[in-house]
C-alpha cells in the first residue's frame, strides 16, 4: 500500500475526516488531500508528525507492498594468476581484461 493510502487508512481506522486530522496536525487539508493521493511527498518530518498523531510508528507508515528489486550483489574482483586474469563468474581467464593489460598488472 502507499503511503498516501496507509495515511487515509489509519485516520479514517481513527474515525477522523481530513478536517480532524488537519486540526491534529497544523497541515492544510489541501496539503493533507495531495499527501493522501500520492501527490504530494511528505518530509520525514512532516511523516513523523503524521505518525505521531495518529498513533503509529514511522516503519508501520511507510510500509509499502510494492515489489521492490532486490538489491544487488558487489561484483567481487577478479585476481591474477601469473600473468592470466581469472574472472570470478567463470574462474577462467579473461580475454578481454587480458588484451587491454597485455598482459600486464596494473
Amino acid at each position: 500500500m502507499s503511503l498516501g493510502r496507509e495515511i487515509k487508512k489509519a485516520r479514517i481506522d481513527k474515525g477522523w475526516k481530513q478536517k480532524d486530522l488537519q486540526a491534529a496536525t497544523g497541515l492544510t487539508q489541501k496539503y493533507l488531500s495531495a499527501v493522501e493521493l500520492d501527490k504530494a511527498q511528505p518530509s520525514f518530518v512532516v511523516m513523523a508528525k503524521i505518525a505521531m498523531v495518529l498513533g503509529m510508528s514511522l516503519d508501520t507508515l511507510a510500509r509499502q507492498t510494492v515489489d521492490l528489486p532486490r538489491p544487488q550483489m558487489p561484483r567481487q574482483p577478479g585476481r591474477w594468476e601469473g600473468k592470466v586474469w581469472i574472472s570470478p563468474d567463470f574462474d577462467a581467464p579473461d580475454p578481454e581484461l587480458e588484451a587491454a593489460f597485455d598482459g600486464e598488472r596494473a
